[in-house]
């Protein structure tokens, strides 16, 4: 399994991403489904949902030293601005998804303990990728 990586472009193969440092772990969650529904609720208790549309929500995972936050920190930003590509294992470029960030904030957790890399003790970091495949508009007919 290779790491994670994304770009700003659809990307055609591995040379368009920018890589991280490390691939997600495997407590993440990648299955999730999210529903816009709007609900109406008469007077006397009858419930009518109308549903518009569901994107597939993702949970990714990432565990780093502080060496590396700056990375995560960049992808974060991409797609705090705009849609961006993401490839959950670049040794599969299939597996390419157009997605939006669904959290306003980064703030990734203090593991609590620190962990030597690169010849230093360094702290460690946890931070969940909490993102939602995009939709193509959808034209609105009068």
């Amino acid at each position: 399994m290779g790491v994670a990586g994304w770009s700003t472009t659809e990307p055609a193969d591995i040379g368009d991403l920018t890589l991280l440092p490390r691939g997600f772990m495997w407590n993440s969650d990648p299955n999730g489904v999210m529903a816009e529904i709007i609900r109406n609720v008469t007077t006397g208790g009858k419930r009518y949902d109308g549903f518009l549309f569901e994107r597939e929500l993702r949970e990714y995972n990432f565990h780093y030293p502080q060496d590396e936050n700056s990375q995560f920190v960049a992808m974060y930003r991409a797609a705090r601005a705009q849609d961006i590509y993401f490839v959950p294992d670049s040794d599969n470029m299939a597996g390419v998804i157009r997605v939006r960030l669904e959290e306003p904030n980064y703030l990734p957790k203090n593991t609590g303990a620190p962990g030597h890399i690169n010849d230093s003790m360094q702290m460690w970091f946890m931070w969940t990728f909490r993102i939602s495949t995009e939709v193509d508009e959808e034209v609105l007919l009068p």
